[in-house]
Protein backbone atom coordinates (compact mmCIF):
# COMPACT_ATOMS: atom_id res chain seq x y z
CA UNK A 1 0.00 0.00 0.00
CA UNK A 2 2.86 2.35 0.84
CA UNK A 3 4.44 1.53 -2.51
CA UNK A 4 1.20 2.31 -4.31
CA UNK A 5 0.90 5.57 -2.40
CA UNK A 6 4.47 6.47 -3.32
CA UNK A 7 3.94 5.64 -6.99
CA UNK A 8 0.70 7.60 -7.07
CA UNK A 9 2.35 10.60 -5.47
CA UNK A 10 5.35 10.46 -7.84
CA UNK A 11 3.00 10.14 -10.79
CA UNK A 12 1.01 13.16 -9.58
CA UNK A 13 4.19 15.23 -9.18
CA UNK A 14 5.37 14.24 -12.68
CA UNK A 15 1.98 15.17 -14.10
CA UNK A 16 2.10 18.51 -12.27
CA UNK A 17 5.59 19.24 -13.63
CA UNK A 18 4.44 18.38 -17.13
CA UNK A 19 1.39 20.65 -16.76
CA UNK A 20 3.48 23.55 -15.49
CA UNK A 21 5.97 23.06 -18.33
CA UNK A 22 3.20 23.14 -20.91
CA UNK A 23 1.60 26.16 -19.23
CA UNK A 24 4.91 28.00 -19.14
CA UNK A 25 5.51 27.25 -22.81
CA UNK A 26 2.01 28.40 -23.70
CA UNK A 27 2.51 31.65 -21.79
CA UNK A 28 5.78 32.28 -23.57
CA UNK A 29 4.54 31.45 -27.06
CA UNK A 30 1.16 33.22 -26.99
CA UNK A 31 -0.33 36.44 -25.67
CA UNK A 32 -3.98 37.36 -25.28
CA UNK A 33 -6.31 40.33 -24.99
CA UNK A 34 -9.73 40.97 -23.52
CA UNK A 35 -11.96 43.76 -24.88
CA UNK A 36 -15.17 44.13 -22.84
CA UNK A 37 -16.03 47.77 -23.63
CA UNK A 38 -17.69 48.93 -26.87
CA UNK A 39 -16.96 52.52 -27.94
CA UNK A 40 -17.67 54.82 -30.87
CA UNK A 41 -14.57 56.07 -32.65
CA UNK A 42 -12.62 54.63 -35.57
CA UNK A 43 -11.35 55.36 -39.06
CA UNK A 44 -13.74 54.88 -41.94
CA UNK A 45 -13.81 51.13 -42.56
CA UNK A 46 -15.23 49.15 -45.49
CA UNK A 47 -18.01 51.20 -47.09
CA UNK A 48 -21.30 49.48 -47.90
CA UNK A 49 -24.31 50.72 -49.90
CA UNK A 50 -27.90 50.72 -48.64
CA UNK A 51 -30.38 49.71 -51.33
CA UNK A 52 -33.10 52.39 -51.31
CA UNK A 53 -36.76 51.89 -52.25
CA UNK A 54 -39.69 54.23 -52.84
CA UNK A 55 -41.96 52.33 -50.45
CA UNK A 56 -41.38 51.06 -46.88
CA UNK A 57 -40.22 47.45 -46.58
CA UNK A 58 -41.95 46.99 -43.21
CA UNK A 59 -44.47 48.83 -41.04
CA UNK A 60 -43.07 51.29 -38.45
CA UNK A 61 -43.66 54.57 -36.62
CA UNK A 62 -41.84 57.75 -37.71
CA UNK A 63 -42.04 60.99 -35.65
CA UNK A 64 -42.49 63.19 -38.74
CA UNK A 65 -42.95 63.01 -42.50
CA UNK A 66 -40.04 63.37 -44.91
CA UNK A 67 -40.23 64.80 -48.40
CA UNK A 68 -38.95 62.51 -51.16
CA UNK A 69 -38.49 59.75 -48.58
CA UNK A 70 -36.56 56.61 -49.42
CA UNK A 71 -36.52 53.39 -47.42
CA UNK A 72 -33.90 50.72 -46.90
CA UNK A 73 -32.40 48.18 -44.51
CA UNK A 74 -28.98 47.48 -43.02
CA UNK A 75 -27.99 43.94 -42.03
CA UNK A 76 -25.20 43.28 -39.55
CA UNK A 77 -24.52 40.03 -37.66
CA UNK A 78 -27.59 38.60 -39.36
CA UNK A 79 -29.91 41.24 -37.84
CA UNK A 80 -31.77 43.83 -39.90
CA UNK A 81 -32.27 47.52 -39.09
CA UNK A 82 -34.70 49.80 -40.98
CA UNK A 83 -33.50 53.09 -42.47
CA UNK A 84 -35.34 56.17 -43.78
CA UNK A 85 -33.78 59.10 -45.62
CA UNK A 86 -35.38 62.22 -47.03
CA UNK A 87 -35.82 65.99 -46.65
CA UNK A 88 -37.23 67.87 -43.66
CA UNK A 89 -37.48 71.65 -44.07
CA UNK A 90 -35.06 71.37 -46.99
CA UNK A 91 -32.41 69.53 -44.96
CA UNK A 92 -31.26 65.95 -45.57
CA UNK A 93 -32.29 63.63 -42.72
CA UNK A 94 -31.34 60.01 -42.03
CA UNK A 95 -33.22 57.94 -39.45
CA UNK A 96 -32.27 54.43 -38.28
CA UNK A 97 -34.30 52.08 -36.10
CA UNK A 98 -31.24 51.23 -34.02
CA UNK A 99 -33.05 49.21 -31.36
CA UNK A 100 -35.27 47.38 -33.90
CA UNK A 101 -38.58 48.20 -32.18
CA UNK A 102 -40.20 49.62 -35.37
CA UNK A 103 -40.16 53.08 -33.77
CA UNK A 104 -37.87 55.80 -35.20
CA UNK A 105 -38.51 58.26 -32.36
CA UNK A 106 -36.37 56.70 -29.61
CA UNK A 107 -33.00 56.05 -31.28
CA UNK A 108 -29.64 57.71 -30.61
CA UNK A 109 -28.46 59.42 -33.79
CA UNK A 110 -26.65 62.68 -34.46
CA UNK A 111 -25.06 64.40 -37.44
CA UNK A 112 -21.68 66.00 -37.97
CA UNK A 113 -20.42 67.79 -41.07
CA UNK A 114 -17.42 66.33 -42.89
CA UNK A 115 -14.59 68.84 -43.19
CA UNK A 116 -14.16 70.07 -46.76
CA UNK A 117 -17.46 68.54 -47.87
CA UNK A 118 -21.02 69.76 -47.69
CA UNK A 119 -22.19 66.35 -46.51
CA UNK A 120 -23.58 65.38 -43.13
CA UNK A 121 -22.36 62.14 -41.59
CA UNK A 122 -24.87 60.57 -39.23
CA UNK A 123 -23.65 58.51 -36.28
CA UNK A 124 -26.00 55.77 -35.07
CA UNK A 125 -25.78 53.18 -32.33
CA UNK A 126 -27.23 49.80 -33.24
CA UNK A 127 -28.29 47.38 -30.50
CA UNK A 128 -28.28 43.68 -31.27
CA UNK A 129 -30.62 41.10 -29.75
CA UNK A 130 -27.88 39.96 -27.33
CA UNK A 131 -27.66 43.52 -25.94
CA UNK A 132 -24.30 44.36 -27.50
CA UNK A 133 -23.83 47.66 -29.33
CA UNK A 134 -22.25 48.68 -32.64
CA UNK A 135 -21.72 52.18 -34.04
CA UNK A 136 -22.02 53.06 -37.72
CA UNK A 137 -21.56 56.20 -39.80
CA UNK A 138 -24.06 56.94 -42.59
CA UNK A 139 -23.96 59.56 -45.30
CA UNK A 140 -25.86 60.27 -48.51
CA UNK A 141 -24.34 61.53 -51.76
CA UNK A 142 -26.93 62.28 -54.44
CA UNK A 143 -29.20 59.22 -54.65
CA UNK A 144 -26.82 56.82 -52.85
CA UNK A 145 -26.81 56.05 -49.12
CA UNK A 146 -23.60 54.65 -47.62
CA UNK A 147 -22.54 53.32 -44.23
CA UNK A 148 -19.53 51.82 -42.48
CA UNK A 149 -18.59 50.62 -39.02
CA UNK A 150 -16.81 53.03 -36.67
CA UNK A 151 -16.76 50.78 -33.61
CA UNK A 152 -13.87 49.69 -31.44
CA UNK A 153 -13.78 47.38 -28.43
CA UNK A 154 -11.36 48.51 -25.73
CA UNK A 155 -9.61 46.49 -23.08
CA UNK A 156 -6.23 45.05 -22.13
CA UNK A 157 -3.54 43.11 -24.00
CA UNK A 158 -1.59 40.83 -21.64
CA UNK A 159 2.08 40.21 -22.46
CA UNK A 160 3.65 38.07 -19.77
CA UNK A 161 3.45 40.04 -16.53
CA UNK A 162 2.90 43.31 -18.38
CA UNK A 163 -0.40 44.67 -19.65
CA UNK A 164 -1.18 47.37 -22.22
CA UNK A 165 -4.25 49.40 -23.01
CA UNK A 166 -5.51 48.01 -26.31
CA UNK A 167 -8.48 48.00 -28.67
CA UNK A 168 -9.78 46.05 -31.62
CA UNK A 169 -11.97 47.05 -34.56
CA UNK A 170 -13.48 44.98 -37.36
CA UNK A 171 -12.92 46.48 -40.81
CA UNK A 172 -15.53 44.68 -42.95
CA UNK A 173 -18.48 46.67 -41.54
CA UNK A 174 -20.50 43.50 -41.01
CA UNK A 175 -20.36 43.37 -37.20
CA UNK A 176 -18.30 40.18 -37.05
CA UNK A 177 -14.64 40.01 -36.00
CA UNK A 178 -12.32 37.76 -38.03
CA UNK A 179 -8.54 37.60 -37.79
CA UNK A 180 -8.03 38.66 -41.42
CA UNK A 181 -10.22 41.78 -41.15
CA UNK A 182 -9.40 43.49 -37.88
CA UNK A 183 -7.35 46.46 -36.73
CA UNK A 184 -5.46 46.04 -33.46
CA UNK A 185 -4.37 49.07 -31.44
CA UNK A 186 -1.85 48.79 -28.59
CA UNK A 187 -0.68 51.70 -26.40
CA UNK A 188 2.96 50.59 -26.46
CA UNK A 189 4.38 53.89 -25.19
CA UNK A 190 1.76 53.92 -22.42
CA UNK A 191 0.73 57.54 -22.93
CA UNK A 192 -2.97 56.72 -22.68
CA UNK A 193 -3.80 56.95 -26.40
CA UNK A 194 -3.13 55.21 -29.70
CA UNK A 195 -0.43 56.90 -31.79
CA UNK A 196 0.48 56.42 -35.46
CA UNK A 197 2.90 53.46 -35.08
CA UNK A 198 0.57 51.66 -32.65
CA UNK A 199 -1.93 50.34 -35.21
CA UNK A 200 -1.48 46.80 -36.49
CA UNK A 201 -3.11 44.34 -38.88
CA UNK A 202 -2.33 40.62 -38.71
CA UNK A 203 1.12 41.15 -37.18
CA UNK A 204 2.27 42.88 -33.99
CA UNK A 205 5.71 43.86 -32.70
CA UNK A 206 6.33 44.34 -28.98
CA UNK A 207 9.89 45.01 -27.92
CA UNK A 208 12.06 42.58 -29.86
CA UNK A 209 9.31 40.01 -30.41
CA UNK A 210 6.88 39.54 -33.29
CA UNK A 211 3.40 38.07 -32.98
CA UNK A 212 0.77 36.91 -35.47
CA UNK A 213 -2.96 37.11 -34.77
CA UNK A 214 -3.98 33.49 -34.27
CA UNK A 215 -7.67 33.81 -33.38
CA UNK A 216 -10.34 36.28 -32.36
CA UNK A 217 -13.82 35.64 -30.99
CA UNK A 218 -16.61 36.47 -33.40
CA UNK A 219 -17.97 39.21 -31.14
CA UNK A 220 -14.50 40.75 -30.67
CA UNK A 221 -14.30 40.19 -26.91
CA UNK A 222 -11.02 38.25 -26.95
CA UNK A 223 -7.95 37.74 -29.10
CA UNK A 224 -4.96 35.36 -29.09
CA UNK A 225 -1.63 36.10 -30.78
CA UNK A 226 1.15 33.59 -31.35
CA UNK A 227 4.84 34.42 -31.24
CA UNK A 228 6.51 34.37 -34.64
CA UNK A 229 10.00 32.95 -35.04
CA UNK A 230 10.93 35.42 -37.79
CA UNK A 231 10.76 39.16 -38.34
CA UNK A 232 7.46 39.42 -40.20
CA UNK A 233 6.90 43.15 -39.95
CA UNK A 234 8.81 46.24 -41.05
CA UNK A 235 10.28 47.64 -37.82
CA UNK A 236 10.24 51.06 -36.30
CA UNK A 237 12.93 53.60 -37.19
CA UNK A 238 16.30 52.57 -35.78
CA UNK A 239 15.63 48.83 -36.06
CA UNK A 240 16.82 46.18 -38.52
CA UNK A 241 14.86 45.75 -41.73
CA UNK A 242 13.47 42.18 -42.08
CA UNK A 243 13.78 39.75 -44.99
CA UNK A 244 10.99 40.43 -47.50
CA UNK A 245 11.32 39.04 -51.02
CA UNK A 246 9.74 40.12 -54.31
CA UNK A 247 10.07 39.41 -58.02
CA UNK A 248 11.21 42.35 -60.13
CA UNK A 249 10.00 42.97 -63.71
CA UNK A 250 12.56 40.56 -65.20
CA UNK A 251 11.38 37.76 -62.89
CA UNK A 252 14.48 37.84 -60.70
CA UNK A 253 13.83 37.45 -56.95
CA UNK A 254 15.16 40.26 -54.77
CA UNK A 255 15.23 40.57 -50.99
CA UNK A 256 14.63 44.04 -49.59
CA UNK A 257 16.26 42.98 -46.33
CA UNK A 258 19.48 41.76 -47.91
CA UNK A 259 22.60 43.65 -46.87
CA UNK A 260 24.12 45.18 -50.00
CA UNK A 261 26.59 47.52 -48.28
CA UNK A 262 24.86 50.57 -49.75
CA UNK A 263 22.16 52.99 -48.77
CA UNK A 264 18.76 51.86 -50.04
CA UNK A 265 15.60 53.77 -50.90
CA UNK A 266 12.22 52.02 -51.16
CA UNK A 267 9.37 53.85 -52.85
CA UNK A 268 5.76 52.63 -53.12
CA UNK A 269 2.89 53.93 -55.26
CA UNK A 270 -0.02 52.86 -57.47
CA UNK A 271 0.72 52.74 -61.19
CA UNK A 272 -2.32 54.70 -62.33
CA UNK A 273 -2.67 57.48 -64.89
CA UNK A 274 -3.06 60.09 -62.14
CA UNK A 275 0.18 59.00 -60.41
CA UNK A 276 2.43 58.49 -63.47
CA UNK A 277 3.86 62.01 -63.53
CA UNK A 278 4.66 61.85 -59.82
CA UNK A 279 6.28 58.43 -60.22
CA UNK A 280 8.45 59.71 -63.07
CA UNK A 281 9.67 62.62 -60.94
CA UNK A 282 10.78 60.19 -58.24
CA UNK A 283 12.39 57.85 -60.77
CA UNK A 284 14.41 60.76 -62.14
CA UNK A 285 15.52 61.61 -58.60
CA UNK A 286 16.49 58.00 -57.89
CA UNK A 287 18.59 58.02 -61.05
CA UNK A 288 20.58 60.90 -59.55
CA UNK A 289 20.98 58.92 -56.31
CA UNK A 290 22.90 56.26 -58.28
CA UNK A 291 25.81 58.70 -58.51
CA UNK A 292 26.05 58.48 -54.72
CA UNK A 293 25.84 54.66 -54.84
CA UNK A 294 22.32 54.61 -53.41
CA UNK A 295 20.26 51.63 -54.57
CA UNK A 296 16.58 52.29 -55.28
CA UNK A 297 13.63 49.88 -55.22
CA UNK A 298 10.31 51.06 -56.67
CA UNK A 299 7.23 49.02 -55.73
CA UNK A 300 4.31 49.75 -58.05
CA UNK A 301 0.81 48.36 -57.75
CA UNK A 302 -0.15 47.34 -61.27
CA UNK A 303 -3.66 47.44 -62.77
CA UNK A 304 -5.46 44.10 -62.97
CA UNK A 305 -6.04 44.64 -66.71
CA UNK A 306 -4.88 46.95 -69.50
CA UNK A 307 -7.36 48.63 -71.87
CA UNK A 308 -4.93 50.78 -73.87
CA UNK A 309 -4.54 50.40 -77.63
CA UNK A 310 -0.74 50.40 -77.67
CA UNK A 311 1.08 49.07 -74.61
CA UNK A 312 4.44 50.09 -76.08
CA UNK A 313 3.49 53.75 -75.68
CA UNK A 314 1.37 53.33 -72.56
CA UNK A 315 2.68 55.32 -69.55
CA UNK A 316 1.48 52.46 -67.33
CA UNK A 317 3.73 49.90 -69.04
CA UNK A 318 6.18 48.50 -66.47
CA UNK A 319 8.55 47.00 -69.01
CA UNK A 320 9.02 50.39 -70.66
CA UNK A 321 9.77 51.95 -67.28
CA UNK A 322 12.23 49.17 -66.46
CA UNK A 323 14.08 49.75 -69.75
CA UNK A 324 14.21 53.51 -69.28
CA UNK A 325 15.40 53.25 -65.67
CA UNK A 326 17.45 50.07 -66.02
CA UNK A 327 19.59 50.71 -62.92
CA UNK A 328 16.54 51.04 -60.67
CA UNK A 329 14.85 47.88 -59.42
CA UNK A 330 11.16 48.11 -60.34
CA UNK A 331 8.88 45.60 -58.61
CA UNK A 332 5.30 45.00 -59.79
CA UNK A 333 2.76 44.39 -57.03
CA UNK A 334 -0.45 42.59 -57.98
CA UNK A 335 -3.78 43.51 -56.40
CA UNK A 336 -3.97 39.97 -55.01
CA UNK A 337 -0.73 40.41 -53.03
CA UNK A 338 -1.28 44.04 -52.09
CA UNK A 339 -2.96 43.46 -48.74
CA UNK A 340 -0.24 41.20 -47.32
CA UNK A 341 2.53 43.50 -48.58
CA UNK A 342 0.76 46.56 -47.19
CA UNK A 343 0.56 44.91 -43.77
CA UNK A 344 4.14 43.66 -43.68
CA UNK A 345 5.71 46.88 -44.98
CA UNK A 346 3.22 49.05 -43.08
CA UNK A 347 2.62 50.99 -46.28
CA UNK A 348 0.71 54.25 -46.40
CA UNK A 349 -1.63 55.04 -49.29
CA UNK A 350 -1.17 56.32 -51.88
CA UNK A 351 2.63 56.50 -51.52
CA UNK A 352 5.35 55.63 -49.02
CA UNK A 353 9.10 56.21 -48.96
CA UNK A 354 11.71 54.49 -46.77
CA UNK A 355 15.49 54.88 -46.41
CA UNK A 356 17.65 51.98 -45.16
CA UNK A 357 21.28 52.21 -44.06
CA UNK A 358 24.16 50.00 -45.37
CA UNK A 359 23.82 48.09 -42.07
CA UNK A 360 20.18 47.36 -42.97
CA UNK A 361 18.67 49.69 -40.39
CA UNK A 362 15.53 51.69 -41.17
CA UNK A 363 16.50 55.34 -40.72
CA UNK A 364 13.55 57.11 -42.36
CA UNK A 365 9.99 56.43 -43.48
CA UNK A 366 7.07 58.61 -44.52
CA UNK A 367 5.72 60.01 -41.28
CA UNK A 368 2.14 59.29 -40.29
CA UNK A 369 0.04 60.24 -37.33
CA UNK A 370 -3.56 59.84 -36.32
CA UNK A 371 -6.24 62.15 -34.99
CA UNK A 372 -8.36 60.16 -32.56
CA UNK A 373 -10.38 63.00 -31.08
CA UNK A 374 -14.02 62.68 -32.11
CA UNK A 375 -15.92 59.78 -33.59
CA UNK A 376 -14.40 59.81 -37.08
CA UNK A 377 -10.66 59.20 -36.80
CA UNK A 378 -8.22 60.47 -39.41
CA UNK A 379 -4.73 59.69 -40.65
CA UNK A 380 -2.22 62.51 -41.06
CA UNK A 381 0.42 61.57 -43.64
CA UNK A 382 3.37 63.81 -44.50
CA UNK A 383 5.08 62.82 -47.74
CA UNK A 384 8.46 64.50 -48.24
CA UNK A 385 9.36 66.43 -51.38
CA UNK A 386 12.04 65.21 -53.79
CA UNK A 387 14.29 68.07 -52.63
CA UNK A 388 13.88 67.09 -48.96
CA UNK A 389 14.78 63.46 -49.62
CA UNK A 390 17.68 64.47 -51.87
CA UNK A 391 19.10 66.64 -49.09
CA UNK A 392 18.60 63.80 -46.59
CA UNK A 393 20.39 61.29 -48.83
CA UNK A 394 23.32 63.66 -49.38
CA UNK A 395 23.65 64.22 -45.61
CA UNK A 396 23.42 60.50 -44.83
CA UNK A 397 25.96 59.44 -47.47
CA UNK A 398 28.47 62.11 -46.39
CA UNK A 399 28.23 61.08 -42.75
Amino acid sequence: MLSNFFNTRVGFIMLLILFLTISCFAQQSTISGQFPETKAGMFYTFTRVVQLHDAPLTSFYAPFDLYNAKFGQITLKGETFDVITGLKDGEEIILVDGNRNKNFSDDEIYAQTLSGMNVNTYIEKLIFSDGSGYYIALWRIEDKLYYCGITRREGILYVGEKSYKAAIAETDSDGWYTKDAILLMVDLNENGKFDGPEFFRKYLKIGEEYFTIESVTKNGEAIVLEKSSTSVLVPFIGETFPDISFEEVSGKTINLGEKVGEWKVIYFNFLTASEVSKINVWLDAFSEFLKMEVKSYVLLVVPSSCNCTSCEECPLDLESLAKKYKDITIVPISREKLDEITIRLRLLYPETLMVISPDNVLVYRTSAGVVTEGVIWKHTITMPTVEQISNLIVALVKN
